[in-house]
């Protein structure tokens, strides 16, 4: 049969030498396989102790062998200067890695190089779902050791660059950027590596949202008046720390939103004067706890109508002076389940 060689492309498409680093290795390597549930250990490559190997780290990925623990380090061999065919060899026929296939040539098949596809850079975000006027930090991962120059955060599909993202320099293995999110919506992004050694790569595209109100405050996954409209009406009277929270009735084990300054952070996003005011809820420029905060605490509680608002809307002229205003802004603008009837 013909020769068949695997290659690492860690940095992307391309040749890999000089994008990693082989060093010698015994040419043998032993996989075990937890596929089935058990313990399965066998050799994988059994290649004679004259052939001369290079091994290419993997940086040991289970997001690409998720089944296999190999010992030692995780290697795909190739042949370096030896007259042997090759380092590894396949019966005619196909061999399935994960969702590629892989396959063998006869007698008359040439000698091929097939590579796999490891992503350089990997993009996350501190705040996948913002509030507008809160800061997200977008952070890039670089999966190769010694990788040097920039990272530029665009918009998915080569896009145009995130204002003062265009170029962070990475240190570390990591380069980040951090700006307001002023704009509701969903967004696609992606970062892009601009290599000072390797190969240039880009990130799969992350999905950023950004919302004008979500008073779901502890992010437990349901709005309550006993949790999130009383932290809202507390944090509108400028409590903070121990007091915010204290005493507030657990809403199930699922809240992920508990540290103090968290949700005074999320609360705060909704009253940010000239970029996001949806607790404004009549619509009089101001929030004010006895007027906004308990108009809302009443609306969570199931109250309707008058119920809502006497005694509750602020002073000076209002956009929102009347219960259905109050309702269709907390249902258009904060999706809030309430009944329109």
């Amino acid at each position: 049969m013909g020769a068949l060689t695997i290659q690492n492309t860690v940095v992307g498409p391309g040749d890999a030498s000089g994008a990693t680093y082989p060093y010698r290795v015994t040419c043998g390597a032993t996989v075990t396989d937890f596929s089935l549930g058990r313990l399965q250990t066998r050799v994988i490559e059994n290649i004679p102790e004259n052939t001369v190997c290079e091994a290419l780290l993997l940086d040991n990925r289970p997001a690409l062998l998720p089944n296999y623990v190999f010992d030692p380090a995780p290697i795909m061999v190739r042949q370096s200067g030896n007259a042997q065919p090759a380092c590894a060899s396949l019966p005619v026929g196909s061999l399935v890695c994960k969702q590629s296939t892989i396959t063998a040539g006869d007698i008359n098949f040439l000698a091929a190089t097939h590579y796999i596809r490891i992503r350089a850079i990997t993009l996350s975000s501190n705040l996948p779902a913002a509030i507008i006027g809160m800061p997200i930090t977008l952070t890039a991962t670089m999966n190769i050791n010694g990788a040097t120059g920039t990272v530029n955060f665009r918009a998915a599909g080569g896009g145009t660059s995130i204002p003062g993202c265009g170029a962070e320099t990475i240190s570390a293995g990591l380069a980040s950027c951090s700006f307001p999110s002023n704009t509701p919506g969903t967004f696609s992004l992606e970062a892009a590596y601009v290599p000072g050694n390797n190969a240039a790569e880009v990130s799969e595209a992350l999905t950023q949202t950004v919302r004008a109100c979500d008073l779901d405050v502890d992010a437990s996954g349901v709005v309550r008046s006993t949790t999130d409209g009383l932290l809202i009406l507390r944090r509108l009277l400028e409590l903070s720390g121990s007091p915010l929270t204290a005493r507030v009735i657990e809403p199930t084990p699922t809240a992920k939103r508990t540290a103090h300054a968290a949700i005074a952070a999320w609360i705060d996003a909704h009253r940010n004067v000239g970029v996001n005011m949806p607790l404004d809820l009549d619509g009089n420029g101001v929030i004010e706890p006895v007027t906004d905060g308990l108009l809302l605490l009443r609306a969570l509680l199931g109250f309707t109508g008058s119920a809502v608002t006497d005694n509750a809307l602020g002073a000076g002229r209002k956009s929102r002076g009347t219960w259905p205003l109050i309702r269709d802004h907390l249902i258009d603008v904060c999706q809030l389940p309430l009944s329109t009837n």
